[in-house]
C-alpha cells in the first residue's frame, strides 16, 4: 500500500466524519463508492434527508402560517414523516379526514377541523371525544364553541 493510499482513505473518512454522504465523498475524491463503503464501513451517517425543501419546504410554510394543514390540500403525508423529525407536527386521523398541526395550534386546528365537517349540530360527547384527539383538554369556552359552530 502507498502512502497515497493512505492520504486518500483518511481524506475520505474526514469528509464522511464531516458530515457529507458516501456519494458526495467519493465524487470529490474520484474514489469508486464501493471502497469508500469499504473504507467507513465502521462509520455511522446520517441516512436521507436532512433539509428541508421542495413540497416539505412548501407545507412546513402553510403549517407555520395557518397553524394547520389537512391531508388533501398539498400531499403533506408524504413530506409529514421528514417534518416530525425536525418540527413539533402533530396529526389527528378522524371522519375519513386527516388534519395537520404544529404544537400549540391544537384549538385553532380543532375549529377548522369543525368547520371542514360542516355538521348542523353535534353533542357535547362528541365535541369532548374531537377535544380529546386534538390533546385539548376541557375548558369552560367548550359552550362557546357550540354556539359559535352550531347555530
Amino acid at each position: 500500500m502507498t502512502p497515497n493510499y493512505y492520504q486518500k482513505k483518511r481524506e475520505v473518512r474526514k469528509l464522511v466524519k464531516g458530515g457529507l454522504s458516501k456519494a458526495d465523498a467519493s465524487k470529490i475524491t474520484g474514489i469508486k463508492y464501493s471502497t469508500v463503503i469499504l473504507w467507513t464501513s465502521d462509520m455511522h451517517t446520517c441516512k436521507g434527508k436532512t433539509h428541508v425543501s421542495g413540497l416539505t419546504l412548501k407545507v412546513l410554510k402553510e403549517l407555520v402560517s395557518k397553524g394547520y394543514i389537512f391531508s388533501g390540500d398539498t400531499g403533506i403525508s408524504s413530506s409529514y414523516k421528514t417534518l416530525k423529525k425536525h418540527f413539533p407536527v402533530k396529526r389527528v386521523n378522524m371522519h375519513r379526514m386527516t388534519v395537520f398541526f404544529l404544537e400549540g395550534n391544537e384549538r385553532t386546528a380543532m375549529e377548522a377541523f369543525l368547520r371542514k365537517l360542516n355538521l348542523k349540530s353535534v353533542s357535547y360527547g362528541k365535541l369532548g371525544y374531537i377535544r380529546k384527539a386534538f390533546g385539548i383538554k376541557k375548558l369552560k369556552r367548550d359552550n362557546k364553541i357550540m354556539e359559535r359552530f352550531f347555530k
